[in-house]
């Protein structure tokens, strides 16, 4: 909390759904907040954001919370259940790659968050997307030649 005033977090589901430790280190610090059971409507702001409209999923009840920034968490549970006997994944259920994102089978190649990898942003997923679309290009190319 060295880098921000206060933070609030916003969860759909009744209780916390990340790592239990980090939510026991944040649940009694006075500069965080929890909002089980609601979910986002908005974010508003001129020019860059300045309040969140969340709203309770069991009452209704909107609620107005200042903010500075907002940053989108959508979960660890990667969706790849249908990938499962078919290329190999990790206990996790993350696609295991290689360094040219080839999955373990041939032709296939796994980009982004889907991916086992350290660091999961935007700007890791991107980058992933525009090595895969190369290494696509170049895998194609070479079974041209073949």
């Amino acid at each position: 909390m060295n880098f921000a005033r206060s933070i609030t977090f916003v969860e759909i589901l009744p209780k916390p759904q990340g790592e239990k430790i980090l939510y026991e280190r944040l649940k009694d610090n006075e500069r965080v907040k929890f909002y089980f059971s609601h979910k986002v409507v908005s974010i508003e702001g001129v020019g860059m954001v300045e309040r969140v409209i969340v709203e309770s999923v069991d009452t209704g009840e909107r609620k107005e919370i200042n903010a500075g920034g907002v940053f989108i968490y959508t979960g660890m549970i990667p969706n790849t259940e249908f990938l499962s006997g078919i290329i190999e994944l990790d206990e996790a259920g993350y696609v295991i790659t290689d360094d040219s994102l080839r999955t373990s089978l041939e032709g296939v190649f796994a980009a982004g968050d889907v991916r086992e990898k350290a660091l999961r942003q935007v700007v890791t997923a991107a980058g992933d997307g525009a090595l895969a679309a190369f290494m696509v290009q170049k895998f194609f190319e070479e079974k041209e030649v073949s």
